[in-house]
């Protein structure tokens, strides 16, 4: 069956959200099923249009997700701290922001599973290609924030202080 690339994309959405796809050559095979024919090539055109990308769920099993969305199994808790360590490269701050760094391409999956984290320190979050923007309540907030994330990510950050206190103080 013939489909607009509109129409394509819109099932192909629908068939990441209710299936549990781990390969291009999978979501092919149940888009053959649905009557629509698509070559390896234009599929892997239409995933990079929608921003989809494979991460691990629950499981550590790797699966496509539509941008903004994590697939989990897991307590948000439990889920964030699986993040932190898997996409996590560096966590710093600088008044009341916070900013974290992942490899090129995996900050919206950082930053969408600290939005479902429901942080109450975080006021919100940005997200670009490989960097996080964190907006926090208070300058001690992004500070404590910041320690909190580096320790779940299992990295080292050094040792926080508010501007403007003198390390001879």
């Amino acid at each position: 069956m013939r489909v607009t690339r509109q129409q394509r994309q819109k099932l192909i959405a629908q068939i990441i959200s209710e299936s549990r796809i781990s390969n291009q050559q999978q979501l092919v095979n149940l888009l053959g099923q649905q009557g629509v024919d698509v070559t390896q090539s234009t599929l892997s055109r239409d995933l990079e249009e929608m921003a989809v990308a494979k991460v691990r769920d629950g499981s550590g099993e790797p699966v496509y997700t539509i941008s903004g969305t994590v697939v989990s199994v897991s307590p948000p808790e439990e889920a964030l701290r699986r993040v932190l360590r898997e996409w996590v490269a560096g966590v710093d701050s600088s008044g009341n922001l916070v900013v974290v760094h992942t490899p090129p391409g995996c900050a919206h999956v950082v930053a969408a599973a600290l939005d479902r984290s429901r942080l109450e320190e975080i006021l919100g979050t940005v997200a670009g290609d490989d960097t996080i923007l964190l907006v926090a309540r208070g300058p001690q907030e992004a500070i404590d924030l910041a320690g909190r994330l580096s320790d779940a990510s299992g990295l080292r950050m050094a040792a926080p202080r508010l501007v403007g206190k003198k390390d001879d103080d």
